[in-house]
C-alpha cells in the first residue's frame, strides 16, 4: 500500500479516488480553507490536516509519502481570471515543487485548468525533469467518466526515474506521443492534442483511457449537484459547498490513475 500526501486538498477528491483502489493510504492533507477542512475532518477523521502549504515541511513531520497529489490553485491560469500565471501570488506550484524535492515521492499527480498549457505547463515539466521525473500529461474531461458536466482539466502524472535506477545521462525506452524535438502531445479522451514545447529528457509510460461509470451520479439532481430531496433551506452552507465543489476534482479520474499505478506493482 502506497502512502499518499495530498496538497491543496480541497474536499478530498484525490484521497477518495486513490483510496477506492485499496492500494493507497492518505497520511496527510494540506488545505487552508476552513470549510474544506471541516469536510475533510468529517470524511477522513483519522488523517491529519496541515493548514498552510508554505509552512509544510514533510521531513520535520517525518512524512515519507510514496505519492504526492496537488490540485494547486487554478486562478493564475484560468480564462475566468487575469491569467497572470507565474506572476500571480496565488500560484502555489513552487511550494508544491519544494515539497516534492524534499519528499522525493515515487509518483506525483497534479491537476489544473487548460489555461496552464499556454502559461505555465512547460515550467512545471522542466522543474519535474530537473528532479529526474518522467511526466505525461492528459486532457481529461469529467464527462468522459460519466459526470454531468464537461470540466476539462490537465492531469500531470509523473514517475521518479530514481525508482527505475536511471542515471542523469541515461535514456529510458518511451511509449506514447513524444515528438523528435522533445515536444509532447497533451491529448484528451477524443485524441485531440495540443503541442507543448519542452526540453525534457524523459517521457513516461502512457496510462490507459478512462471509462464511464454513470451509476455514480444517479442520486444527484442536475442542478448544483444537490442530492435529490434536500431542500435549499436546510442547506445552510450552500454557497460554501458550491464553491468547494467548483474547485474540486472528480475522484473517479484519480481512481483510474491509481488503478494504473497499482497495476505496475502487480
Amino acid at each position: 500500500m502506497l502512502k499518499h500526501l495530498d496538497l491543496c486538498s480541497g474536499i478530498g477528491g484525490f484521497a477518495l479516488g486513490l483510496q477506492s483502489t485499496d492500494f493507497f493510504k492518505t497520511i496527510g492533507f494540506c488545505e487552508i480553507d476552513p470549510y474544506c477542512q471541516k469536510v475533510l475532518k468529517k470524511n477522513f477523521s483519522s488523517v491529519p490536516i496541515f493548514n498552510d502549504i508554505k509552512e509544510l515541511k514533510p521531513k520535520e513531520l517525518n512524512l515519507q509519502p510514496d505519492i504526492i497529489t496537488a490540485g494547486f490553485p487554478c486562478q493564475p491560469f484560468s480564462v475566468a481570471g487575469k491569467q497572470k500565471g507565474k506572476d500571480d501570488d496565488r500560484n502555489l506550484w513552487q511550494e508544491t515543487f519544494r515539497i516534492i524535492k524534499e519528499s522525493k515521492p515515487t509518483f506525483f499527480i497534479g491537476e489544473n485548468v487548460g489555461g496552464i498549457v499556454k502559461l505555465y505547463l512547460d515550467t512545471i515539466l522542466q522543474d519535474l525533469e530537473s528532479e529526474s521525473y518522467s511526466t505525461r500529461c492528459f486532457n481529461i474531461s469529467a464527462s468522459s467518466i460519466g459526470a454531468k458536466h464537461k470540466r476539462e482539466r490537465i492531469w500531470i502524472v509523473s514517475y521518479s526515474n530514481a525508482g527505475l535506477g536511471i542515471g542523469e545521462n541515461e535514456e529510458i525506452q518511451t511509449r506514447g506521443n513524444t515528438t523528435t524535438n522533445g515536444s509532447q502531445n497533451v491529448s484528451n479522451s477524443n485524441n485531440i492534442g495540443t503541442q507543448v514545447s519542452t526540453q525534457r529528457q524523459y517521457s513516461s509510460i502512457k496510462l490507459f483511457g478512462s471509462k464511464s461509470q454513470k451509476n455514480w451520479w444517479q442520486t444527484f439532481s442536475k442542478f448544483h449537484r444537490i442530492p435529490n430531496g434536500v431542500s435549499y433551506g436546510l442547506d445552510k452552507d450552500r454557497a460554501k459547498r458550491i464553491k468547494a465543489l467548483g474547485n474540486a476534482i472528480v475522484p473517479q479520474i484519480p481512481y483510474y490513475i491509481g488503478l494504473a499505478i497499482k497495476e505496475m506493482y502487480e
